[in-house]
């Protein structure tokens, strides 16, 4: 895919605005340059931290970056600012608690003008409660790198429960629901939507 994505480099991706690619194993190219000055909207399946900052550094008018990671993969990289990034849509691909969100870190100090934020991620029901009791809903991380956010929405993707009943479930949703607006309360529009898998 990179040597493909190197020859288009010359003819094509000059002039492409928006790129969407199913599969990744590498983002590069290769001589380091910035040969995709247009791009403006980018939408990736699974990448790593160190696609992530090729992919910023290679598309410096990106405005809008959607991609699939697991917050697992760690990284010592150090990321330059991207300016122009102003929606980013993160889907969390790991189902582990719990949750590992020090990597948010790295991927937010590069996007200080960053204005909307998605995040999708999944979680089992019959978990609720210990999973969300002193979670913090990124907070930390967003009230240090993206001062400039207007907008957060935080969708949890979640496994039904065979244990409890459909108004238990409703309640332990709702104290969720709670938990999260009391969080983000009055420094952003802020949005906890719930999405049955």
């Amino acid at each position: 895919m990179s040597e493909e994505l190197h020859q288009l480099c010359a003819t094509a991706l000059p002039y492409l605005q928006q790129l969407t690619i199913t599969h990744l194993e590498s983002f590069s190219t290769n001589d380091g340059s910035t040969c995709l000055s247009s791009l403006r909207i980018v939408k990736v399946q699974f990448i790593n931290p160190e696609m992530y900052q090729t992919i910023l550094s290679s598309c410096p008018n990106l405005c809008t970056f959607q991609f699939s990671m697991f917050t697992s993969e760690e990284s010592s990289l150090v990321i330059e600012s991207h300016n122009n990034l102003r929606r980013l849509t993160i889907n969390v691909g790991d189902v582990i608690w719990p949750w590992n969100d020090r990597i948010f870190d790295k991927y937010f100090i590069c996007t200080p003008h960053l204005e909307r934020l998605s995040i999708h991620r999944l979680f089992y029901i019959s978990r609720a409660i210990e999973s969300f009791h002193d979670y913090d809903w990124l907070v930390t991380v967003v009230n240090k790198r993206l001062k400039q956010l207007r907008l957060l929405n935080f969708h949890l993707r979640t496994f039904p429960s065979k244990l409890g009943n459909k108004f238990q479930t409703e309640q332990l949703l709702e104290q969720v629901k709670e938990n999260f607006t009391k969080a983000h309360h009055d420094r952003y529009e802020s949005h906890l939507i719930f999405e049955y898998v």
